[in-house]
């Protein structure tokens, strides 16, 4: 499963019940993986597999976005605090405005 396939399913965690099924989902993947989060499936099977180049015309997910998005769920403690933006997150708090974005990237991923 990827980073990307992961977060989608955020979009479901509307109530704080599904939220922290979630959050456990994510830490799971974050334990097996030791915390590396790889570039997408898509790139990975183009370059390793079929040993050609990714279409430029695609556009490829910036990996640190992910891990990013990633490490604000799982420090947000409640679906609340996540929509509030009461997360410690470097230099000031973090939120994310909407929990639909990363489905939306996907949906458009899928398009192309």
């Amino acid at each position: 499963m990827s980073a990307l396939e992961l977060l989608v399913d955020l979009d479901n965690a509307a109530s704080e019940e599904k939220f922290q099924e979630f959050r456990k989902r994510l830490e799971l993947a974050v334990k097996l993986s030791n915390g590396r989060v790889l570039a997408e499936p898509r790139l990975l099977i183009c370059t390793d597999v079929l040993k050609v180049p990714f279409p430029a015309r695609i556009p490829m997910l910036p990996v640190k976005a992910l891990e990013d998005h990633m490490q604000v769920i799982r420090r947000a403690r409640s679906l609340k605090q996540l929509r509030e933006g009461r997360i410690l997150w470097k230099y000031g708090y973090a939120r994310l405005r909407s929990t639909d974005a990363v489905r939306q990237v996907v949906a458009l991923v899928k398009e192309q």
